[in-house]
């Protein structure tokens, strides 16, 4: 039985975190290009936050082209119409 530090044990506050960064992680996987499930890489104890990290790294992200930035949508609304 895994050691409880400060009356907590060490999988539960895993856990906890875990789910406290899935919903962000599953956006960051989703502007990346992969399915919003691959965030739940997360969950795996000791090797879930490695794994993530590495596939988020190394995988080739899809680029936009300049015009859809959303940056360059507000300079377009504020030109005053002639």
């Amino acid at each position: 039985m895994p050691e409880v530090v400060g009356g907590f044990d060490p999988l539960t506050v895993h856990f906890l975190v875990a789910a406290l960064a899935l919903p962000a992680l599953a956006l960051i996987a989703r502007r990346a290009g992969l399915p919003m499930v691959w965030a739940g890489l997360v969950l795996l104890p000791v090797i879930g936050w490695p794994l993530i990290g590495t596939v988020l790294a190394f995988k080739p992200w899809p680029s936009r082209p300049k015009d859809t930035w959303r940056v360059d949508d507000r300079k377009k609304k504020n030109k005053p119409v002639s």
